[in-house]
């Protein structure tokens, strides 16, 4: 019994990590589809090329969109906000340049898992920035 035992212990040991590690990758692609696909939206309201940008995480994936100078309006920034609610991994917004006012400050405080958000050089005033510091409570914001 105990020759048995000494090959099924590392069996199992590594039919372990072989388990995990196909559930991480799953949890991986189905960020990355999430990402991707409001990354296509994002172009089709924006404008072809707008410049965004995904870059893939140490250990789990994070999100950078630079969508700086693309005259993203207040209107379009909602459109926005609701494709990029659901993607958690996103984590760096830079929106300046923008013709962006306090209007968005609403739309923008959805997004509860940003770490920083850019806005320098949009249409932001004091009390925007002040709203949006408030209910982004763990996020750089930038003006």
């Amino acid at each position: 019994m105990s020759k048995k035992l000494v090959w099924i212990v590392p069996l199992v040991i590594i039919l372990a990590i072989l388990g995990y590690a196909g559930m991480k990758y799953r949890q991986y692609s189905a960020e990355w589809r999430q990402f991707d696909a409001a990354r296509q939206k994002i172009d089709s309201i924006v404008s072809p090329g707008s410049g965004y940008n995904w870059a893939p995480g140490v250990l789990s994936a994070v999100g950078e969109i630079q969508l700086a100078t693309r005259n993203i309006t207040d209107a379009q920034l909602t459109e926005l906000v609701t494709e990029l609610k659901p993607v958690t991994s996103l984590v760096i917004l830079d929106l300046s340049g923008n013709p962006l006012t306090d209007a968005s400050a609403t739309h923008l405080s959805q997004l509860q898992y940003l770490q920083q958000l850019n806005l320098r050089g949009t249409q932001f005033s004091d009390a925007g920035i002040e709203q949006l510091k408030a209910a982004l409570l763990n996020c750089e914001v930038t003006r």
